[in-house]
């Protein structure tokens, strides 16, 4: 066998999208259920869903008789110590598995608390609860987290290194546990799976330390989980992840979309995408019979419901951000694109954004309710808003456009999407998949880094590709700019740190680029005076003031600049803000008779007045437009340079896993 494989090698086989769409996440397969912790509290505690007067507090106790109830107490103080501020009674039953989930009322807003639950076997660990900041209040600074994806494979040291963030909630976007898609049928299989994953002292820790903003995917179903599945099983999921998570159904029973508010700097709306999506298609190319059902403009991930909710969460909230938590990508990702300016000049019926979708469970299912959702977030005038996801096991980052192959269509929002919080198998096991070669981690990752740049040159509205690592992404919200971090951590390794990979920020106003606000705001070639270290940053220290309440379920770092040059006829340089060994997001420039060139990444566009909608006919027409040059620097998970080939076709490979059913 040969043990030296090179980039031309993985290349040459496969063309290089050819290998980017074999780099599907791949997961080893969970184990069986071993024995549970007989411990008092055996899953410990766990808050979440903060408002501004309370939150849910929760935990799980082992049963102590034998008549299907056990008596509990719960208490609150505040977090310097003191009298309990809020106390009451509730009983676990065997018919909730002995879970409990209390929502806590009548505390003071932008506080942090402790709580601890006491029964027959004594007293629980003490856990945290944060409380949001009050209506109307202006609060300068939220931190917080989000990931997805933990399964089972590797240890859970990116908890440890979550906790030690100072954020004020993390946002679990799903796959929080990993069933068997025929072994996990009744209410007692999944909650069997529920407390395998909380015997790890890891998990059960962030939980008691962190405040949790948890939303399922289709780990905590079955694989590919659609409104079309068996009811009692659908039922017995939902019902067990409201039985193990700090969470309470906004409609009594199993809605779990809802949102929340930061005071006036951020509102939060979380979607399901799951619950009432139409089925998937397996068919990526949406120029075939087949996998053109992704365009009807009647399929939805979203339901109708939810979809009207949403756009009233967002058109409606008068905060600085609105930042949309759903369980997988909004972003377009395509391993060909055919959607070119000559086929748009001379093929009245060609496909929008005609191409190869990589087979994810995404928006790239939908296309049409994406596209939708875009355009109203521009017609509607919908400033700064920005989605973070999760599901794919890649790190993903870029701009949202309703026709991302026409240079005119206007910049809507910003994605973000964490890649998997354990891991996948190692870079040399993905590449020894794809070839039957062993390579050393160096020579796999280096492999990689290389189809991570095929994968840009396609998605040239992608910013960011990491295929690589897991981690998880950090959130700093200000008044004045979104700051966001991908967080990457050795999951193989106990006591591992995470380091930043890639950041990105962004400026108030930047979006949609075609509706800014009335007024002026600063230079667009100049992004100077925004901060670029925590330092510069007011931090979250879990103290706050102030009276009132609010009801309802409404509720990095960094220093330095790094320049990125590209050259097409002329030369454009653009600096942004940056970690100085990680060159910030690159600047693609157009070429001589482009449309004008979208708002780079992290500077604010010129501030004018609302346009007024444009017709339909007009926001669809397929205008030609030129490819910009690739840039020529990229942060740290995406290289491009030597071994980079483009106009590769795209090659399917069926890898070979051991027999196991690899899924995401």
């Amino acid at each position: 066998m040969d043990h030296h494989v090179s980039r031309r090698r993985v290349l040459a086989a496969t063309g290089a999208t050819g290998a980017f769409a074999a780099l599907r996440p791949m997961l080893v397969p969970t184990e069986p259920a071993g024995a549970q912790d007989t411990a008092a509290y055996p899953d410990s505690v766990a808050s979440g869903d903060p408002r501004p007067d309370g939150s849910v507090i929760w935990t799980r106790v082992a049963p102590t008789s034998a008549d299907g109830e056990v008596p509990l107490t719960w208490q609150v103080r505040p977090a310097s110590g003191g009298a309990a501020v809020a106390t009451g009674a509730v009983t676990a039953f065997a018919a909730s598995n002995w879970c409990v989930s209390v929502r806590v009322d009548g505390l003071d807003p932008d506080r942090w608390y402790s709580f601890t639950f006491d029964g027959p076997s004594g007293l629980s660990p003490e856990g945290r609860l944060r409380t949001a900041p009050a209506p109307g209040s202006s609060p300068t600074h939220l931190r917080f987290a989000f990931g997805s994806c933990q399964q089972r494979s590797s240890p859970y040291v990116a908890m440890a290194a979550i906790e030690a963030e100072n954020v004020d909630f993390f946002l679990h976007l799903g796959d929080y546990i990993y069933v068997s898609d025929d072994g996990t049928i009744t209410l007692d299989d999944y909650r069997d799976v529920w407390q395998r994953f909380h015997s790890d002292p890891a998990l059960t820790r962030l939980r008691s330390r962190v405040p949790l903003v948890a939303m399922w995917d289709d780990g905590e179903f079955y694989n590919g989980i659609d409104r079309t599945g068996d009811p009692a099983r659908l039922a017995a999921a939902k019902r067990a992840f409201f039985e193990f998570q700090p969470v309470l159904p906004t409609d009594g029973v199993d809605q779990a979309y809802r949102a929340f508010s930061w005071g006036d700097l951020a509102h939060l709306p979380i979607i399901d995408v799951r619950s009432y999506r139409d089925p998937a298609v397996e068919a990526t190319d949406n120029e075939t019979p087949e996998g053109g059902v992704v365009m009807e403009p009647d399929r939805t991930t979203l339901g109708a419901p939810q979809k009207a909710w949403l756009k009233e969460q967002l058109s409606g909230s008068s905060a600085a951000w609105k930042l949309v938590g759903t369980g997988y990508n909004v972003l377009a990702v395509r391993l060909t694109d055919r959607d070119t300016p000559e086929r748009r000049a001379t093929e009245p019926d060609l496909v929008l954004n005609a191409g190869d979708y990589y087979p994810n469970e995404a928006f790239d299912d939908y296309q049409a309710e994406r596209r939708e959702l875009l355009q109203f977030l521009v017609d509607e005038c919908v400033e700064d808003v920005v989605f973070v996801a999760g599901h794919t096991h890649v790190f993903l980052g870029g701009r949202l456009y309703p026709d991302y192959d026409d240079a005119a269509s206007p910049l809507a929002a910003h994605e973000f999407v964490a890649g998997s919080l354990t891991a996948d198998p190692p870079p040399e096991g993905v590449v020894k998949s794809l070839l039957g070669s062993d390579v050393s981690r160096a020579e796999a990752t280096d492999i990689l880094r290389t189809v991570e740049a095929a994968g840009l040159d396609i998605n040239k509205h992608l910013d960011y590709i990491n295929i690589v690592e897991q981690g998880y992404g950090l959130v700093d919200v200000t008044p004045d700019e979104v700051h966001v971090q991908f967080r990457v951590i050795d999951t193989f390794a106990e006591g591992s740190v995470a380091t930043t990979a890639w950041e990105y920020r962004i400026a108030r106003g930047t979006t949609p680029s075609a509706c800014p606000a009335a007024g002026s705001g600063p230079d667009t070639a100049d992004p100077e005076g925004m901060p670029d270290s925590p330092s510069s940053m007011p931090q979250s220290n879990g103290n706050g003031n102030g009276n009132g309440n609010g009801n309802g379920n409404g509720n990095g770092n960094g220093n330095g600049t790094a320049t990125a040059t590209a050259t097409a006829t002329a030369t454009a340089t653009a600096t942004a803000t940056a970690t100085a060994t990680l060159p910030a997001a690159v600047y693609r420039p157009p070429q001589p008779g482009a449309p004008p060139a979208r708002p780079s990444p992290g500077r604010t566009a010129p501030r004018r007045r609302c346009l007024p909608a444009l017709p339909a006919e007009a926001r669809s027409a397929k205008q030609p437009l030129p490819r910009p040059t690739p840039p020529s620097a990229r942060a740290r998970g995406c290289r491009v340079g030597r071994g980079r080939v483009a106009g590769a076709n795209a090659v399917r490979i069926a890898a070979d896993l051991g027999g196991h059913r690899w899924r995401i």
